[in-house]
């Protein structure tokens, strides 16, 4: 494998775990989570935060309750 390729899992992910997404604007997990979605991410995204946020998705409490990732959706 070459270094580009080997690059393809940084710059053009299949899925993203985001651990301190957040819904509230101006904070840094807001931000990270705004440029995923509008850079054209393509796969699943698994957001994790202790606080009960209303995303789009599924929100994981804690890093231990994401699932494993063969169990991540891949559509």
């Amino acid at each position: 494998m070459d270094l580009i390729s080997n690059m393809d899992a940084l710059f053009k992910p299949r899925s993203v775990a985001m651990i301190g997404a957040s819904a509230t604007p101006g904070k840094l997990g807001y931000d990270i989570l705004y440029n995923l979605i509008h850079a054209g991410l393509k796969g699943p995204f698994i957001p994790s935060t202790p606080k009960p946020t209303n995303f789009w998705t599924q929100v994981y409490k804690d890093i231990s309750s994401l699932p494993t990732r063969r169990t991540w959706p891949l559509s």
